[in-house]
């Protein structure tokens, strides 16, 4: 009887009425809810990232697509309408029709074409393969600048989860920060017990100077850029709409050897100075790239900074960069960086 119903599951010829809908979404809540539960016993809390109810919920959707499509037969309709179904809004509207909407009584339910079951394939592959893949990694668009070079508003990055005390110096991380505890990605500078101190902007780690030495400058269009439709600051400002932005930007080595590259926009800017900090046992100090542009660790939550991050507010290590797009909106092709895409992230 089991083996029968998971092959029922992937079969998407026939009907379904109404109450065999309902009947598997109460039976998908109560393992959802089942597994959310052992979840948090084993962890002792609440769990940041619910790895076992992501991969329940992933593989429940594929009996609920089939029943989904069993049951737009029963209402004399192709299961490629199904496609709507997985639409933001319009997909609670095609399962509230789908539920409440009695069947024709349809002894003969039709069959899709074939491209249909492609694309409807396709798609529950996909569903299931971005809700599994939440088990390793969560997705972030970068809406700022505050982490150029390295990062790009625009950007869309992976962050692998990763436990914080695994965390090294040096690395961008994604986390929940800020006064209203919204994502953010920055680099972590100082470790707990480290003393942090910015001096004419120069990083001291406990007392020594961060190296830091002059490379060519970052250049970049004048141009409202990313999903946000951020204008960037300019090193050499004022420059005109359509001008060439020139930044000085440098290579700084941290002690273990790790480089990466850091913009300063202004030489004197009043950011480059920050009295000596001790980094507290369970948190992280973390800078932006754009040193003259990023309300970092520096500053207070008080006053619009991120402070401190504690490290249980830590989502991840970003990985890569997946996809990249100057515009406001993706579907203009023509303003994707494809030369970003799938790139490393150091």
């Amino acid at each position: 009887m089991l083996r029968d119903a998971i092959l029922r599951s992937f079969d998407w010829s026939g009907r379904a009425r109404r109450r065999d809908i309902w009947a598997f979404l109460a039976f998908a809540g109560l393992v959802v809810a089942g597994f959310a539960a052992a979840e948090m016993w084993i962890s002792g809390a609440s769990p940041k990232a619910p790895r076992l109810v992501y991969l329940v919920v992933a593989a429940l959707l594929v009996p609920l697509v089939s029943l989904g499509i069993r049951r737009l037969h029963d209402r004399g309709h192709g299961g490629g309408w199904l496609v709507l179904g997985v639409v933001p809004w319009v997909g609670w509207l095609v399962w509230a029709y789908l539920l409440f909407v009695p069947g024709k009584g349809r002894v003969d339910a039709p069959e899709a074409p074939f491209g249909l079951h492609l694309i409807g394939g396709g798609l529950v592959a996909l569903l299931v393969g971005m809700m599994a893949s939440r088990v390793f990694w969560a997705p972030y668009w970068v809406p700022s600048g505050s982490m150029k070079p390295t990062l790009l508003p625009g950007d869309y990055i992976t962050a692998r989860f990763v436990d914080a005390q695994a965390l090294a110096r040096g690395e961008v991380i994604v986390f929940r920060g800020g006064p209203s505890q919204q994502t953010h990605v920055a680099r972590l500078i100082g470790l707990p017990g480290d003393r942090v101190q910015m001096r004419g902007g120069l990083v001291v780690l406990n007392g020594t100077p961060v190296a830091r030495t002059a490379t060519d400058p970052f250049t970049e269009v004048n141009a409202a850029q990313g999903p946000a439709q951020h204008l960037p600051r300019c090193g050499n400002a004022p420059v005109g709409g359509g001008g060439q932005c020139v930044t000085a930007r440098f290579h700084e080595t941290l002690p273990e050897g790790g480089t990466h590259d850091v913009l300063d926009l202004t030489p004197a800017a009043a950011m480059d100075d920050m009295a000596e900090m001790t980094v507290p046992d369970g948190q992280f100090l973390l800078l932006g790239d754009n040193r003259d542009d990023s309300l970092d660790s520096r500053f207070a939550v008080s006053i619009g900074g991120l402070g401190m991050v504690d490290q249980a507010d830590v989502i991840g290590r970003a990985g890569h960069v997946v996809f990249s797009a100057d515009g406001r909106w993706l579907l203009r092709f023509w303003e994707w960086r494809s030369g970003r895409f799938w790139q490393a992230i150091e």
